[in-house]
């Protein structure tokens, strides 16, 4: 009979130990988005008149410099636009736009002063708080 009192003692405490550190894992990977001092950037990189054979790998250097030195997550996607500049309508016929969230401005600043000091592109940065952005994992 002690056995088996032990045995149900020993099952719920080990019960409990599991739902404390399942706990306390949730609670840190929500710190993580929680924190309200990061936010969501969308990094605009105008490629001028360049072809789709010189953007590619100009294009997946950023990708790689972003996941790898600064270790931030991606999604990136091609668009155009044109813009004002000198009174004049500069138009690029690729603008590659790499959305980053959960990040901060002196990381977003790196990597535009790494893509500018690289290539030498014209970047629109445009933020807004993470706590305006609603993730749905499933």
């Amino acid at each position: 009979m002690d056995n088996d009192k032990f045995v149900i003692f020993a099952a719920a405490i080990a019960i409990v130990a599991l739902l404390a550190s399942a706990g306390a894992i949730v609670m840190a990977a929500m710190s993580d988005f929680d924190d309200g001092e990061e936010d969501v950037y969308r990094i605009y990189v105008g490629f001028g008149d360049m072809s789709e054979e010189e953007v590619t790998p100009i294009d997946d250097a950023i990708k790689n410099q972003i996941t790898g030195k600064f270790r931030l997550g991606y999604t990136a996607y091609e668009a155009s636009g044109a813009a004002i500049a000198n009174g004049s309508v500069a138009v690029d016929k690729i603008t590659m736009v790499y959305m980053v969230t959960f990040t901060n401005d002196d990381t977003v600043d790196d990597i535009v002063d790494w893509i500018q000091d690289t290539y030498g592109l014209t970047i629109l940065v445009e933020e807004y708080a993470a706590e305006d952005l609603t993730l749905y994992l499933s």
